[in-house]
């Protein structure tokens, strides 16, 4: 203005764009994160996170996230006879529906279960992977099987002493040895 009088107009037309908004429902397993920008999640809930980008917009990002559980347990390992069989047997815990999968199905009576019989010819060692139905959880365990020939032990020395340690010299025998008489 100039002496009271309006010398100049100044004509502004606003656009207010809206928020930028989007939801996204993530889910992920117990002990792994969730980044979101600059923020890192790890309990299941409701989260927010606002966006400003170079030119000024806003958004809004909201994200559920859920948490899945799961925890395996696999027999210890197990020491058995040439020629016999042993069960195997892995548990999932929350209880659920399970994919099993054994990484040998050599020898394996059911390499998709979560019980299966295995009967290797020599020392094995079987890995079992457990996944959710939803493939986000996944974890791995795995169990020794020994195996040990049929056959007879036989002592090199003894100590004949009455100190209670090898004072007697016994052949020993596994499972598959009979004796004749």
């Amino acid at each position: 203005t100039r002496n009271s009088l309006c010398d100049s107009t100044v004509r502004l037309t606003l656009t207010v764009r809206p928020l930028g908004r989007s939801t996204q429902q993530v889910t992920i397993c117990e002990g792994g994160s969730l980044t979101v920008g600059d923020s890192t999640y790890r309990r299941p809930g409701t989260y927010l996170n606002r966006f400003t980008s170079s030119s000024g917009c806003d958004s809004l990002v909201t994200t559920r996230l859920t948490v899945n559980q799961l925890a395996i347990a696999v027999n210890a390992d197990i020491t058995m006879t040439q020629g016999d069989s042993t069960q195997l047997e892995v548990v999932a815990t929350p209880s659920s529906t399970y994919n099993y999968l054994w990484n040998s199905a050599d020898r394996l009576s059911c390499p998709t279960c979560a019980q299966t019989w295995a009967k290797p010819s020599s020392t094995t060692q079987y890995v079992v992977q457990v996944s959710d139905k939803s493939g986000v959880c996944k974890q791995d365990k795995s169990v020794t099987v020994i195996v040990v020939p049929c056959g007879l032990y036989l002592p090199t020395a003894f100590s004949p002493n009455a100190d209670q340690m090898n004072d007697h010299w016994v052949i020993k025998g596994n499972s598959c040895v009979t004796i004749v008489r």
